[in-house]
């Protein structure tokens, strides 16, 4: 615009001013439209491109046709709708059972070449999941699956379920007809049939032949398609399924996840702190409760003994344990650390007496003064239980059995409070009182050090440690009260079903069990929205096991979220029926 009023100005300016070239001025309004149209040539407009794709690809066509049967040839093929990401597609390819195959591409169809030969009166399923997408980001709006035949029939049953919270991990299922089940073991054998886990959760495990099958669900980090033992979370099935033509197991549910670990706790070394400490290190987190001193020795060379008097959890380190022995250990003697007694956090004891790798004595003098590390209580925290346990942990081990001057009383009241206190082991003690906390209540702790001890009698510093705290408030909370029925009717086994809410963000899990009658309540509830979960305790030992892998033992069933409630405050839920088959 600027550049044109420019040239208009101008040709005003010469028409005036200079009379004698008015010849010339013909060519200045020429001028003047070459300008105005090289401005509109240099104003930037975008490209338009037209409208976002926004549609979901999706298989168009695929080699063999679904359905095929006496199917012979080496290679599948995957036509798709548009061009895709081929990295997420790949991802998302499962065939069960499983084979060895490479990828090639071709424009819009992915080539699967077999390396090795399907197997004879085989039904196989090729599955593409609904979690790859196109150049523009779509996701497929479904999973497809496309089923053929190395023989004269298809198998059509399946299985069917979800997970809990288990994306990515790999659906194990073996075929038990014709085997020893009890010599199954998974951390060696591959699975007959196996079935990546998607983002939804939910898996169908299809074209399967009619049998006995046996579930795992497994973590398979290094895709090796084995079950690797203390790197490989797992989930195991209550039971063996038994599949037919007409009959399809659906609603198959995994609940948690573990780390199984069944090896024993070693030594890796031992090492003399000072003159009284040695330090043993071992290859995993050992249990603290586990811990006892007169499970702890030395010997020299001349295999003379000296106990422990103390053992604990080293600070910050799970997997060392530091012992003080009863008398010095010599800077120029040669001894072992002998355990006759530990366990670690997966409850894996050792079989037999341990011993370490010879280690030299130390001249350092011992360390004689421990202090606090850490009060498992912050000060004016606020929602304390009202069965509370609090925690002290020190720096060294502490003589028994004074554990300190301990006070607790509530806000407004000069008697303390009746507290219980027990050694854990050789560094912490629990604090615990002896009836039910106050709702919405101020309360003071204080644990007095002035006559604490260490195990070499030296006295901790005369401090005091304290903290105040006030209990939840269970004035606004809601109840919930219902039945339990199984199979149809009510149940009269009252050790056996454990009813589990669980708020919605995560945060709160509270168990109960359902009496004779089928009965249950949560009296006291914190407002917002709870799922409600049974788990059957099958052995009554009051915790849901989670099986074991070899020799094999499934975990007991869980139903999540059988039933969904809202807990408002001060409202009381009446009639809430529960109904699982059992």
């Amino acid at each position: 615009i600027i550049i044109t009023l420019f040239a208009y100005f101008l040709q005003i300016f010469v028409y005036i001013r200079m009379e004698k070239y008015y010849k010339y001025l013909a060519i200045i309004p020429f001028i003047t439209v070459i300008i105005i149209a090289l401005q509109a040539c240099a104003v930037m407009q975008p490209l338009s491109g037209g409208p976002d794709d926004t549609t979901p690809p999706e298989v168009t066509e695929v080699y063999p046709e679904n359905n095929t049967l006496n199917f012979y040839d080496n290679v599948l093929k995957l036509r798709f709708s548009e061009y895709l990401d081929k990295a997420s597609a790949v991802e998302n390819i499962r065939i069960t059972p499983s084979l060895k195959v490479n990828y090639s591409w071709s424009g819009k169809q992915l080539r699967i070449k077999m390396l090795e030969n399907p197997k004879p009166n085989t039904t196989y399923c090729l599955t593409i999941e609904a979690g790859y997408k196109d150049l523009s980001g779509n996701p497929p709006s479904h999973t497809q699956s496309f089923i053929f035949s190395t023989g004269n029939n298809i198998d059509s049953a399946y299985i069917s379920g979800r997970t809990n919270k288990l994306t990515g991990y790999t659906l194990f299922a073996y075929k038990l007809d014709g085997i020893n089940a009890d010599t199954l073991d998974i951390r060696r054998n591959a699975p007959d049939y196996s079935l990546k886990i998607g983002g939804s959760g939910d898996f169908k495990l299809q074209a399967l032949p009619e049998g006995k099958y046996r579930l795992f669900l497994v973590n398979d980090r290094n895709s090796d398609g084995l079950y690797t033992e203390g790197s490989e979370e797992i989930a195991l099935f209550t039971r063996d399924l038994n599949v037919s033509m007409t009959h399809s197991p659906k609603n198959v549910v995994f609940h948690k996840a573990k780390l199984f670990d069944y090896s024993s706790p070693e030594i890796m070394e031992a090492t003399a702190m000072d003159s009284r400490t040695v330090l043993a290190k071992f290859n995993k987190p050992i249990d603290t409760n586990s811990i006892d001193a007169g499970a702890f020795y030395v010997v020299n060379s001349t295999n003379r003994r000296i106990p422990a008097i103390a053992a604990y959890i080293a600070p910050k380190d799970s997997q060392s344990v530091l012992i003080n022995t009863a008398s010095a250990i010599n800077e120029e003697e040669e001894y072992h650390f002998i355990i006759e007694k530990l366990s670690d956090i997966n409850a894996n004891s050792i079989k037999e007496m341990l011993k370490s790798d010879s280690f030299f004595g130390s001249g350092k003098r011992y360390d004689v003064s421990p202090v606090t590390i850490a009060f498992s209580i912050k000060d004016s925290v606020k929602d304390i239980p009202l069965s509370a346990e609090f925690y002290v942990d020190y720096s060294r081990a502490i003589k028994e059995p004074n554990m300190g001057n301990i006070t607790l009383k509530q806000e407004g009241k000069k008697k303390a409070l009746a507290v219980s206190a027990k050694f854990i082991n050789s560094n912490r003690i629990a604090i615990s009182p002896e009836s039910p906390l106050v709702s919405n209540t101020n309360y003071s702790i204080e644990v007095g050090l002035s006559e604490v001890q260490s195990v070499f009698d030296e006295a901790v510093s005369d401090t005091t440690i304290s903290a105040s705290f006030t209990t939840e408030d269970l004035r606004l909370n809601g109840s919930a009260f219902g039945t339990l029925k199984v199979n149809g009717t009510n149940i009269y086994n009252s050790k056996k079903y454990q009813i589990i809410l669980s708020s919605a963000d995560g945060k709160r899990e509270v168990i109960t069990y359902a009496d004779s009658l089928g009965n249950w309540s949560f009296p006291s509830l914190k407002e917002g929205e709870y799922n409600i979960s049974i788990a059957i305790d099958e052995n009554e030992n009051g915790i849901i096991d989670y099986g074991r892998v070899f020799p094999y033992t499934p975990a007991e069933r869980y139903i999540p979220n059988a039933k969904q409630i809202k807990i408002a405050q001060r409202w009381k839920i009446d009639n809430i029926i529960v109904e699982i088959e059992d």
